[in-house]
């Protein structure tokens, strides 16, 4: 599999840097706050740890890499109850960490309602 990773964009001064472009505030997931991740034709899952969401998208930890641009399916289960739910999104970041997990950046297709957020995080 060929990962392709965000590019950082390069400021005045000739310095590569990441460019921060969240258009919404993101909120931390409570602790274990557990997901997993498919395929649209659900071929495939992986586990993930949700870390934190907005209403436009999410940062979860992997124990895989996933292609930058890649289209999925996130399922997040409520930390408070036995609901899940179930967010078509894209892959806009995939980085490494020291530890050997990785760090994936998610887009929504479809921003999240207050209502949902909401559930999610409490």
């Amino acid at each position: 599999m060929t990962i392709q990773y965000l590019p950082l964009r390069v400021d005045g001064e000739g310095q590569r840097r990441w460019v921060n472009r969240r258009g919404t505030v993101r909120y931390q997931c409570a602790p274990a706050t557990l997901g997993k991740i498919y395929s649209p034709a659900r071929e495939d899952f992986f586990r993930v740890c949700v870390i934190d969401l907005s209403k436009s998208g999410a940062g979860i930890l992997c124990s895989r890499p996933v292609p930058y641009d890649k289209e999925v399916i996130v399922q997040i289960s409520c930390p408070a109850g036995a609901k899940r739910f179930q967010f078509p999104a894209q892959v806009v970041h995939t980085t490494e960490q020291v530890n050997g997990e990785w760090l994936i950046g998610l887009e929504f297709l479809q921003p999240l309602s207050d209502d949902d957020l909401d559930a999610l995080l409490n």
